[in-house]
């Protein structure tokens, strides 16, 4: 409250709750004449879907160089504040992390959060459908190798 930021569209707050132990500092209202989406999301759910993905590693990279980089940006830890990491920022540290040069669903999930469409439950219905789509490309290489089932 002692340096209020006013939020702007295509804005968000807290991402840093995602990627660090953070404790959010202040509170955030919106204004009656600018109109404004509101979207929660689970840290918890969002580690516990994101730690059984294949970009696990990437991600991880991501969240330490996010870290690192908010840190140098605003000259220490204690003032970082829920809205460091906009849009240039953030796509910034999601070209180090992820190459474009393959195409997978993993890029395009991190794409859509820098993206013009973000949206929450968007972000959690894609990343449901890739820790889907590599269970099942896991389990039919583990049945390839098993070998077919025993007839009876």
């Amino acid at each position: 409250e002692l340096n209020p930021t006013k939020i702007m569209g295509r804005q968000w707050l807290c991402e840093a709750a995602l990627w660090v132990k953070w404790d959010h500092h202040g509170r955030a209202f919106a204004s009656s004449s600018a109109p404004c989406d509101l979207g929660a999301m689970s840290a918890i759910e969002f580690h516990n879907l994101v730690s059984r993905s294949a970009s696990f590693g990437r991600l991880q990279q991501y969240a330490r160089m996010y870290a690192m980089c908010a840190e140098w940006d605003c000259g220490g830890v204690e003032f970082v504040s829920d809205v460091w990491g906009q849009r240039l920022r953030v796509s910034e540290l999601v070209s180090k992390v992820f190459s474009y040069d393959s195409e997978n669903d993993a890029q395009r999930v991190a794409l859509m959060m820098i993206g013009q469409d973000f949206a929450i439950k968007r972000l959690f219905q894609a990343w449901r459908s890739v820790v889907a789509e590599e269970n099942n490309l896991r389990h039919q290489a583990l049945r390839s190798v098993a070998g077919p089932a025993p007839t009876t």
